[in-house]
């Protein structure tokens, strides 16, 4: 009986620290400015926050997901003035995610990276600028 009681314990811990995830921003191309960061919950919860970048990566820990699954949302605002900086062709110029994170993954941290880069890329991988249209031309 008291076998049974250790293994219950123990898989409660378990699915308790699967429901309070730690997530590692990785990635990021400097410490400049700050990681902020939103959860929506599919039962319509919202947090966020912002942690600070160190060593190209930064920290979230968004507390407990009671939904069966969050949408996390990940913004590295390097400039630090509180918004997305685009580009002239309208594609972020700062790193910017979104994950899911479902309340029964195995994983009590996880690991992502954040994308800088979009559009179609050059033969050797570096990001091309997209064309604005001209106008007169139709497009």
């Amino acid at each position: 009986m008291k076998r049974i009681l250790t293994c219950a314990a123990l898989l409660l811990g378990a699915a308790a620290a699967a429901e309070n995830p730690k997530v590692t921003i990785t990635g990021l191309r400097s410490a400049r400015g700050l990681v902020l960061w939103t959860l929506q919950g599919a039962d319509n919860t919202h947090r966020q926050g912002m942690e600070q970048p160190a060593a190209g990566q930064a920290v979230i820990e968004p507390g407990p997901i009671r939904a069966d699954s969050a949408m996390l949302y990940v913004l590295h605002d390097e400039n630090g003035n509180y918004r997305l900086d685009c580009r002239d062709d309208g594609t972020p110029d700062e790193g910017v995610g979104s994950f899911v994170i479902r309340r029964d993954d195995p994983a009590e941290e996880m690991s992502v990276e954040l994308r800088y880069d979009f559009g179609p890329k050059a033969a050797d991988g570096t990001p091309q600028q997209a064309s604005a249209p001209q106008p007169g031309n139709g497009k």
